[in-house]
């Protein structure tokens, strides 16, 4: 039911104006406003009727003083009130994979046939086909083809190798005559578009038929398809579903009717209260199968019989912390110490605390970083969003036309110290992370001998299988091959030079961990005068001892 003051609001609205915005966005503006606010309009609607050469600024582009005649500013680029804003939303929904389809068809007729399409996805052409199809359209030499396919590297987690990084280690195909006219006809053709498909989960669902928004096509499996790709439907408004289909649903389904079918037991597994301490002294030894997101996981099941979690949240927590980022960052150590002891840390500033305490004092979650940015920096909600997807993406130019505001606003709007307010960004926008400059060396494993080289000089794109030597928790040197890399723009670096007389190049923000068996920033480390630990020295005093490390 409305209030009385929205209705007296609405007796204002100039008609030639309501015409010219979006409904949806004067009904969400309707909603959201306070009734203080209504009051504040009310009586700046009784000042202009009695002064009517007034008008008032619009600094949040506000639907309602534009439609109220209190002020003829009015932005129609963004055609809305600041209050709302941002990226579309990403909706997934998961269902049991054998009526997904029928989760589909019920979404058709609920919104109708022409405002649900089924999204376009495009096959490009790769060098490994463009090769193929050289040779068959010309009938080349069989043996220069397969020449070719040889220096092609086998795809690298679904990313096949580009035209470009293949001369880069084949730099001979240029020099040799026999080669000039396929790389000729493979360099203007990769990644043009070779074939359509349809997007596995994702449909799109608009308020008006599709054909209006975005031109469309047909197939022998869908009647209608996007002709715009997933990145380009959502830039023009429309909203993406994704219908995913999940065994594990189904699994659940199936037992509930071999459970009625077979013992006449009725089971309605949404109505299962969590906290089952059988099921959670399973998970606790590890026993994961057939469970959503842990089962094939062995980061997952060492952080479920650390932590031994004793509810839905906790295994929420659990994995949103099975990631490389809150891995490498410690924030699963700074979560089991924070959950243990019960009180956040006491140098968490109480505002934080207050965002945090759902998850122990651990920043995990994407929406734990857009309240920190509105409510502790002072960010509109479009803002916070642009943060969150620009973090997501690893769009460091993005973020630094932030980074400004955000220290501004923390030490301002949330009461925070600067120094700090400049590590909370940085912990923010991944600086946590475990990242290397392309001078720092790092120890590759060779046949015979341990052999340090350049991080700039490991190809990382082309070359993901190689390893490097690193250190587990229990402080054992391993080989381990490199999972990740990110891309942070351009850094001050700085040398170090230790008392041994050994020196390095870093950034200031990098960890390095010292004899408390904390990781550090260099800049700390030297400030405060700490020492580096030495994983050398003691494996070099396990040896002496007969000690295993």
């Amino acid at each position: 039911m409305e209030s009385p003051l929205i209705n007296q609001i609405k007796n204002n609205y100039i008609s030639d104006r309501v015409s010219e915005i979006d409904r949806d966005f004067l009904d969400f503006e309707e909603d959201m406003i306070s009734k203080q606010d209504q009051e504040r309009i009310l009586s700046l609607i009784f000042l202009l009727n009695t002064q009517s050469e007034i008008k008032f600024p619009n600094p949040h582009n506000s639907i309602l003083l534009y439609v109220c005649g209190l002020t003829d500013e009015f932005d129609f680029k963004k055609g809305r009130s600041n209050t709302v804003g941002g990226s579309p939303p990403d909706i997934d929904i998961d269902h049991d994979a054998l009526d997904r389809e029928g989760a589909i068809a019920w979404v058709t007729d609920k919104w109708g046939r022409d405002n649900v399409a089924n999204i376009i996805t495009h096959g490009t052409f790769k060098p490994k086909s463009l090769a193929r199809s050289f040779y068959r359209v010309t009938e080349g030499d069989t043996q220069d083809l397969n020449n070719i396919l040889k220096k092609i590297p086998p795809p690298k987690y679904g990313r096949e190798a580009t035209l470009e990084e293949i001369i880069e280690k084949n730099p001979a195909i240029l020099d040799e005559e026999k080669y000039k006219e396929f790389y000729s006809f493979a360099n203007t053709l990769e990644d043009m578009v070779a074939n359509f498909g349809i997007h596995a989960a994702g449909v799109v669902i608009s308020d008006k038929p599709i054909r209006e928004v975005v031109p469309t096509w047909k197939n022998s499996k869908a009647d209608l398809i996007t002709q715009f790709d997933m990145k380009e439907v959502e830039s023009l408004g429309l909203i993406k579903f994704d219908f995913l289909s999940i065994d594990t649903l189904s699994i659940i389904k199936e037992c509930t009717k071999l459970l009625k079918l077979n013992q006449d037991i009725e089971v309605q597994p949404y109505s299962i209260a969590d906290g089952n301490k059988r099921a959670y002294t399973m998970l606790h030894e590890g026993l994961l199968t057939g469970v959503f997101q842990m089962e094939t996981s062995g980061m997952a099941k060492k952080l479920i019989t650390r932590i031994k979690p004793t509810s839905i949240e906790e295994l929420s927590d659990i994995s949103a912390l099975n990631r490389p980022g809150p891995l490498q960052a410690g924030l699963d150590k700074e979560y089991m110490n924070n959950r243990k002891s019960g009180y956040a840390p006491d140098n968490l500033p109480e505002g934080i605390a207050e965002l945090l305490k759902t998850s122990y004092w651990t920043l995990i979650y994407q929406e734990q970083v857009m309240a920190i940015c509105s409510e502790i920096a002072g960010f509109t909600s479009k803002e916070s969003d642009d943060i969150r997807r620009a973090m997501g993406k690893k769009d460091v130019d993005v973020l630094n036309t932030y980074k400004k505001q955000f220290i501004n606003g923390c030490t301002q709007r949330g009461g925070l110290t600067q120094s700090y307010s400049e590590e909370l960004w940085d912990d923010l926008i991944g600086f946590a992370d475990y990242c290397f400059v392309p001078e720092t060396k790092i120890l590759r494993p060779d046949e015979n001998k341990n052999e340090a080289y350049p991080c700039q000089l490991i190809d990382l794109i082309n070359d993901i299988d190689s390893e490097v030597v690193s250190v587990t928790e229990e402080n054992k040197i391993i080989n381990q091959k490199v999972q990740q890399r990110w891309h942070r723009g351009i850094q001050e670096v700085y040398t170090y030079t230790l008392e041994s007389g050994e020196s390095f190049t870093c950034t200031p923000d990098h960890k390095f961990k010292v004899v408390s068996g904390e990781f550090i920033s260099i800049d700390t480390i030297f400030e405060k005068g700490l020492e580096l630990y030495s994983i050398y020295e003691e494996k070099k005093a396990d040896e002496k001892t007969g000690r295993n490390s």
